[in-house]
């Protein structure tokens, strides 16, 4: 999967790019992206300057991030997401890009936690997630089309995911949404979050 994650997801760089910018990393902020995969945004917002740690399950796909131009300039770590190896209040910024909906309920519940425990008090949290079919505003027939690709391609998780609203997981870690970004006909979106 990591050889071809890149080259398959060029829609997802693009939204990946959009949160970059929603996000907006400062020079000096200490910034996590947690389940990086192959790392684009922890490489853009280290390009913009912030001391940045990107963390990933998968050996695979941290192994393609390190061989990225200025990969250098991040800390690449393996790790769960729901037992982060940090202190208290360590993060500026932490950015989730489509990894919750790759979860069981229990570790997305465990995984904000973590956020909301590393994550100072004056930090944000970006989530960049898909819409559930319930909340999607779009055409019926684009809405039929798209999630029956996304049923049936997506991850064995994500009927789970999308039959809960994320602001429930979200405000019971202890944090609050703040603004909304849609993306991609309403299929897709940014979550900005603050500590509550």
């Amino acid at each position: 999967m990591a050889s071809v994650y890149d080259a398959t997801f060029v829609m997802i760089k693009k939204i990946r790019t959009a949160a970059i910018v929603i996000a907006g990393p400062i020079v000096g902020e200490k910034v996590l992206d947690l389940c990086t995969g192959t790392g684009e945004i922890a490489l853009a917002c280290a390009r913009q300057g912030s001391k940045v740690v990107g963390l990933d399950l998968s050996s695979a796909m941290l192994a393609r991030a390190k061989r990225k131009n200025g990969a250098e300039l991040v800390e690449w770590l393996e790790g769960d997401a729901t037992d982060l190896p940090f202190e208290n209040s360590r993060f500026d910024l932490v950015i989730i890009s489509f990894g919750l909906h790759e979860m069981p309920k229990q570790w997305r519940e465990k995984t904000l936690q973590e956020v909301r425990r590393v994550i100072k008090s004056s930090g944000r949290l970006i989530i960049v997630e898909f819409v559930r079919p319930v909340e999607y505003v779009g055409p019926k027939w684009l809405k039929k089309i798209g999630y029956y690709f996304l049923n049936k391609y997506e991850c064995k998780y994500f009927q789970e995911y999308i039959s809960e609203p994320l602001d429930t997981v979200i405000q019971s870690a202890g944090l609050k949404i703040t603004k909304r970004s849609s993306l991609i006909a309403g299929f897709m979106e940014v979550i900005t979050v603050l500590p509550s």
